[in-house]
This record gives structure tokens, sequence and C-alpha cells, in this order.
């Protein structure tokens, strides 16, 4: 075998004859390793943890990056990085849980540079406005834009009949698009209105959802039914809008050892209270676990609404400790009394809506309550409120076991009338009195979700017969509130 010998020394170059001594390298008044570095490191994961590669509507992803990608994106300058980074770390823990991953994201300040993180995102005002994407070059007469500004759970609104400002530099309207397909982030449209401009990837900011009015539940199987498939399906078709399908679960469908059929989330962790008798056949677990089903497509379906966005109504939410509501918090031990303290940013009244949604996927409404006079009291601009109100008969406290709960806050120009009949035709029919929650069952989730929708939209149909919610995020505005509930106080 042929031995590579080791590298020569390196020889020491001489100087020529007659040459003037070197002035040698330039002085460094202070030498660059004690410079404090004028960055922020973020993590995507702790040590010895992974990282989740997310699924999402139709591809999968990092999840820690396609949220950070999303938030600087629709980046506030008024937003700090610790603010930014806070809420980035809750929805990336949350979203790595349908991987089965725990990930806890960091982040890290140079010695004596904690102001930093006070700082905005860029750590100065970018050149250009927040966006949701951003048309690409394309040689095709359709129009392709990439969509790397929105929600995941909203995605389903992003696929036939949303519709987008392209915007220049300065933030000004210059024309309008409309959606007609998409392919995991890229999306694809046709110019509506205006033109477009020169600029090299105009701006797109958008203006409409369009929500599938036949948005289906995906229901996976666990390896533990696989010999049934044929009969859940067929258990299934009556119900239309609950499918089987081979991934981007959004809930499973189980057999224990103890053969009790059930669901999971799509993290693997158990619905308590999906659980029935032992031997139960899978058509009468699919007659049985139906409600809780359709109360799982209307979260879906609410998801859809998203977030934020950069036009459009504002919404700004804290969650508070009532015995200490100085400070933001996402995390509470069980017995705990919270509140939800809403901010309008807008300049014009905003209705608000507060729907708890439980681990086990019931839906209850905490406000508005007054089930009598249907004339709940918009918040003023500029103004905030607190919800439940601090004098009213309901209490919001946080009861085990532990896990997630999240809280969907609404705000809308619009009075939702017809969400509030049906809300309080429900609360009459169970003898719910004005002030306290009203949880939904049965049927009652997707309808109040209808009405929600019809509210502020209208259904109609468009390309390829497909039938669709066109909500206008300049009357409809959500935010997402995810809370961990720890151990017993």
């Amino acid at each position: 075998m042929a031995t590579i010998p080791p590298p020569a020394p390196p020889t020491k170059p001489t100087k020529p004859a007659g040459s003037k001594p070197s002035a040698g390298p330039p002085r460094i008044s202070r030498p660059a390793a004690k410079r404090p570095c004028q960055g922020i490191g973020l993590g995507s994961t702790g040590r010895n943890q992974l990282a989740a590669d997310a699924p999402f509507d139709d591809f999968h992803a990092g999840a820690f990056t396609y949220l950070l990608t999303r938030a600087l994106w629709q980046a506030d300058p008024s937003t700090t990085l610790r603010q930014l980074f806070d809420q980035l770390a809750v929805n990336t823990k949350t979203l790595a849980q349908s991987a089965r991953i725990f990930q806890n994201p960091t982040y890290s300040l140079p010695p004596g540079q904690k102001t930093l993180a006070d700082r905005p995102p860029y750590f100065t005002i970018p050149d250009r406005p927040a966006a949701e994407g951003a048309i690409r070059p394309s040689n095709s007469s359709e129009l392709e834009f990439w969509l790397g500004g929105i929600a995941p759970q909203a995605l389903p609104a992003f696929n036939r009949g949303a519709q987008f400002a392209i915007i220049d530099d300065q933030g000004r309207t210059l024309g309008e698009l409309e959606q007609t397909r998409r392919s995991g982030l890229i999306g694809y449209g046709t110019l509506k209105t205006g033109k477009l401009p020169t600029t090299l990837n105009p701006l797109l900011r958008e203006t409409v959802r369009g929500i599938p009015a036949d948005l289906r539940l995906r229901l996976g199987i666990t390896p533990s039914l696989q010999g049934a498939t044929a009969t859940i399906t067929q258990a299934l078709e009556p119900l239309g809008r609950i499918q089987i399908a081979p991934d981007n679960i959004d809930i499973w469908l189980t057999q224990t050892p103890e053969q009790t059929l059930g669901l999971l989330q799509p993290d693997g962790s158990p619905l308590p209270t999906s659980f029935g008798p032992s031997k139960e056949t899978p058509t009468d677990a699919i007659t049985r676990l139906l409600p809780q089903l359709q109360s799982l497509l209307a979260r879906r379906l609410l998801h859809t609404l998203g977030q934020n966005t950069t036009q459009g109504l504002k919404l700004a939410a804290q969650v508070h400790d009532v015995k200490k509501p100085s400070k933001d918090r996402r995390s509470f031990p069980a017995g705990r009394q919270i509140a939800i303290q809403v901010t309008n940013p807008n300049d014009q009244p905003l209705h608000i809506a507060l729907i708890a949604i439980d681990s086990d996927g019931h839906l209850s409404v905490l406000s508005p309550t007054d089930w009598e006079t249907l004339s709940p009291q918009p918040i003023p601009p500029s103004q905030t409120t607190t919800l439940p109100e601090p004098d009213g008969p309901f209490k919001f406290i946080l009861m085990p076991p532990a896990g997630f709960l999240e809280v969907l806050v609404l705000g809308s120009t619009q009075p939702l009338q017809d969400a509030l009949k049906g809300l309080r035709q429900i609360a009459r029919s169970t003898n719910t009195r004005s002030g306290n929650p009203l949880t939904l069952q049965g049927d009652q989730p997707l309808e109040v979700t209808k009405q929600l929708f019809q509210s502020v939209s209208r259904l109609y149909t468009i390309r390829e017969q497909s039938t669709i919610y066109d909500v206008d995020n300049r009357q409809l505005t959500s935010l997402s509130l995810t809370i961990e509930v720890t151990g017993p106080v």
C-alpha cells in the first residue's frame, strides 16, 4: 500500500539583499476577539433535542424554520425581538408536538448586550414593507408567487379564491391578484386589476381568504385498526366531511390493547373522553364519536382564519394571571384563574368573541355571554378590555389535566348577529344563564361556525365548482393564544 508522505514543513522566506524592512501588519487598537457581537443567536431546539420536520397542508418543512420565516415576513417594527421569539417558541413547541417531538427553541445574547432583545427584529426599520408573499419570475401567462408569510393553519384558505393586493416598496397598492391554485408554498393566479410593477419580486398582501365550505377533517387509522379500514370508510360515508387520509392527519382513530376505540391527537396523546366500552365495533365507535369529530372539524375551519396579517384589521391580546396581571404569560398551573386582555389598535370599533378549544377538541364560547340582549358592546378604537369581565359571574379557571388549551380571539367590524342568534338558541335549550360560558355539543360547533362565516362573508362557487366563503380581512381577523396547563398549584 502506498503511503502518503506528510507535508513538508513551511520554509521561512528570506529577504532579498538590500530590501527595506517591512512595515508589518496594521495595528488594531482593539483585538477583534474582544469586540462585542452585534447579533442574537436563535436555536431551533435545545441541546440533546430533535428539531421537528412537521407536516403542513400538503408538504413537510422544518417547524422552527417555517415559523421563523413567517414571523420575519410579518414583523412589525413596533415588535421587539424578545416578543417575536417568545411567541415563536410557543408556536414551534405546539407544532412540533404534531410530529411527536419535544422541541424547545432557544436564543442567546452576547455578554452585556441584553438590550438587543428589545430592538426590532431586523435591528432597524426594513427597506421593504411586511407582506404575505412575493411574485416570482415566470415564463407562463399564469402568475407564480411565494407564500412564506401565510400562517400554517390558514393554508387551506389559500388554494382558490384568495385575493392579494400587489404593493410597491412604499406599501402602495398597484393592483389585485386572484389565486387559482397552490402547490406547497407556491401559489398561482391571475391579475384581477391594475398592472405589475417593474420592481423585482413585487410584494403581495392578503385581502381575502377563500375558505372551502366543504373543508374536511383528515382522519388517520393506526396499525391496530388497519384490518377494519374498509368498515370504517363505509361508516364515514354518510358523514360526508370526514375522510381517511394517509398523511397530514388532523386526528387518529385507534384501538387499545383492551379493545376500546378512541381518538389520538397528531402527537399521539389521547383524547380521554373519546374512548368507549370494551369490544366496541368500529361502526358503533364512529357513530358514538360523530359529535366529537364534528367539533374537531369546526376547530379546523376556525383555524383557517389564521392570525393577524400585514393588511386589514389588527388585534392584540395577552394572557394574565388574575393575581399578577402585570405580565403576559402562556404557561400556568392547573387551578389558576386567568384573564385575556384584548386591545383594539384599529380606528374603528371591534366586536370581540372568545372561543376556548380544550385538549379534547371541545369548543366553548367564553365571550360574549349575554344570551338575552344580543348587543355586546364593541371595543372602541385604541382601547383595551379584559375578558371575562372582572366583575362578571364567570371566572376563567384552568382545570386539569395538564396539556394545552387554545383560546381563539375573533375580532369583527360586524356585530356577528347570525352567530349570536344561533348561540342564544343553544343557550336557551341548555338553560345556560347570561354571563356563563356556553359549551357547544353535537352538531352545534359546525352550525355556529357556519353562522359566523355567514355574518362576515358570502358563499359562492368559483372555478372547478369549488364553493368557498370569501372572508375579507378588513372585516374579520383572529388571534390564536396557546396556553400550557401544567401540574396543579
